[in-house]
């Protein structure tokens, strides 16, 4: 029922190149995957796609190497005569090296907060998204996510802020390719146990999270903007996978959770 914009290609992403007749739009390197970016397929195209889908649309808000200024034109853009848009992401995996202007939990926080105040402005109708963080899985991991959660969440309720309306939360289970020879048996117990660990630890810690800032009438809710298996290596087709059926299994497993 929702489309997506966003992911890593949205922490470089300028909304401003694909809007206009498409033989206007600039080419450029596409920085987040490799490759070309003609620019095609922007901001019309996606609301138009979604219109024919009958689906909600969310947008990620470039909060990598853009500006408060820009997102909230970006609003603007989409929902001045009526609200296209209903749901902004302000980030994507801003914890993560791979990231266009990834940062750290302070740096987080105060990104969120700048945005969220300025795209509010361009319409206080919409609901924002901000980064949570759940990718990690031992027990220092889930430490590291707990200091970004909490940051990102009091800096929000500071001085009578208002707490994100979503947490993101990208369980993406990640296999090496092959495990090293293991049999396919044990490398799919492997991927179908993570959606149990989402059930029993993750998914339970980050409602500790936010109960611990805003109290039990919590407002912030979980919001799994990614979740699948994601192979990597030499091999890796060997393996369960996101696009054959350990895939749509693993995905229907972690929604239940």
């Amino acid at each position: 029922p929702i489309l997506r914009l966003s992911g890593n290609y949205s922490s470089g992403y300028h909304w401003r190149q694909g809007i206009g007749p498409r033989e206007a739009r600039p080419t450029d390197r596409n920085v987040a995957w490799g490759g070309v970016d003609s620019h095609a397929f922007g901001t019309d195209e996606f609301l138009d796609l979604a219109r024919l889908l009958g689906a909600t649309t969310q947008i990620g808000a470039n909060a990598g190497d853009g500006t408060p200024a820009e997102a909230a034109a970006w609003v603007r853009y989409c929902n001045a005569q009526t609200r296209r848009v209903p749901l902004w992401e302000i980030g994507n995996e801003l914890y993560g090296g791979w990231q266009i202007g990834h940062t750290d939990a302070v740096g987080n926080a105060a990104r969120f907060v700048a945005f969220r105040d300025a795209m509010k402005q361009a319409d206080p109708g919409i609901q924002v998204m901000a980064t949570g963080k759940g990718d990690e899985f031992g027990p220092a991991g889930l430490d590291r996510d707990d200091v970004w959660n909490d940051a990102v969440l009091r800096a929000a309720v500071a001085n009578s802020g208002s707490a994100p309306d979503y947490l993101t939360i990208h369980p993406l289970v990640g296999l090496p390719g092959n495990l090293g020879g293991l049999p396919y048996a044990l490398e799919w117990e492997s991927a179908m146990a993570h959606p149990a660990f989402l059930d029993q630890t993750e998914i339970p810690e980050m409602i500790r999270d936010i109960t611990k800032v805003e109290g039990l009438d919590a407002k912030t809710r979980l919001a799994p903007t990614e979740w699948g298996i994601i192979i990597g290596g030499a091999g890796w087709e060997q393996g369960p996978n996101h696009n054959v059926t350990a895939g749509a299994i693993y995905n229907a497993l972690a929604l239940n959770a």
